[in-house]
């Protein structure tokens, strides 16, 4: 309990300091990777990543740019995996808020609903290669406006870390030049879309080991169960955003991309919800721009950004305790009473 005590409080002290935003995210982003880097047995394929960073290095098979990651943490120490990567992550994700981001206020906010949403931060601490590909998804589409960075090539990047992530290619769909009725009807059908998808991904030949894996994913559907909370969440900003379309996009047109991604984040994680483990890797692939536009939303809410970040970290606290409580399978590797989520414990001491 003092390890997430400890983070809990140095992060809403430096949200809540008076800092300039270039300094605030400097330290967001230590504290993120340190906690992160430094972590042990937190997040539920841990010792999967150790392994395949360890002696076991040849016995796992992952995409090229964990491998050459593991590899460099084999020749260092097989521990530092996790410090590399929650660099790469952390900092593509904290340079993009602010990216985007000037307002100290705003960023609090945007950085907070990253931390505390069960699919971003603590996701994160599990899912390694999926977040390492979607914070350059995340990245590319905050340079989106600018242009400054091709969407193809993120998308290309965020393949070479996990296969599943060349969903990625509706980045490039114009979702800026839907309207806000095509949006809502678009969410809406993923209520009765779910059984023809279902139906066509377990017909499509197994060519390669994304359809395999979804395949796999909805074969085991009983098993993988679990993120009600979660998916709440995802409609209800979703609908929100739409609710409040006008007021989002009419001081920031850009806005309208975002808030088509996120639709497009809310179909997927309904459209694939007979297996929320698969729905929670898709989703979040483009449901993750919300973090873009979440401070103008709660502006729109006449939400205290002060009460904002208070209610954040109850939420963290509560994702925290689900799950400890759900984990599915104990690891061998555990000690008794222990899970992936608590408590929290570190290789150094």
């Amino acid at each position: 309990m003092l390890g997430y005590f400890i983070f809990i409080l140095l992060i809403y002290i430096v949200l809540t300091c008076k800092l300039p935003i270039k300094k605030r995210s400097i330290l967001i982003f230590s504290i993120l990777v340190i906690f992160s880097g430094i972590r042990e047995g937190i997040g539920y394929d841990y010792y999967f990543y150790l392994d395949i960073s360890d002696q076991n290095i040849g016995k796992r098979t992952v995409e090229l740019i964990p491998t050459i990651i593991a590899n460099i943490a084999r020749i260092t120490n097989p521990y530092l995996f996790f410090i590399y990567t929650s660099i790469i992550i952390y900092y593509l994700i904290n340079k993009g808020i602010t990216t985007v981001i000037r307002s100290q206020a705003d960023y609090a906010v945007s950085i907070m609903l990253f931390i505390s949403f069960p699919y971003f931060y603590f996701s994160s601490l599990g899912m390694v290669r999926q977040f390492l590909a979607i914070s350059i998804l995340f990245f590319g589409m905050c340079k989106y406006r600018e242009k400054k960075i091709p969407l193809l090539l993120c998308v290309f990047l965020a393949f070479l870390n996990h296969q599943s992530t060349i969903i990625g290619v509706l980045l490039l769909i114009p979702w800026h030049k839907f309207s806000r009725k095509i949006l809502f009807i678009f969410v809406l059908s993923s209520f009765i879309i779910q059984p023809i998808l279902i139906e066509i991904l377990n017909r499509i030949p197994v060519y390669n080991s994304v359809i395999g894996k979804m395949q796999q994913y909805i074969e085991l559907a009983d098993f993988f169960q679990g993120g009600r909370l979660a998916k709440l969440l995802v409609y209800a900003l979703t609908f929100l955003s739409l609710i409040f379309y006008k007021k989002l996009t009419q001081n920031n047109t850009a806005n309208k991309y975002y808030i088509g991604l996120v639709c497009l984040g809310c179909f997927f994680q309904n459209a694939l919800d007979i297996s929320p483990h698969m729905a929670i890797r898709i989703c979040t692939c483009f449901f993750i721009a919300i973090l873009v536009y979440i401070p103008q939303l709660i502006e729109c809410l006449h939400l205290n950004k002060h009460l904002f970040i208070y209610l954040a970290i109850a939420l963290l606290g509560i994702n925290i305790y689900i799950q400890h409580i759900a984990t599915f399978q104990e690891r061998a590797q555990d000690p008794i009473g222990y899970s992936c989520a608590y408590p929290y414990r570190t290789y150094l001491f």
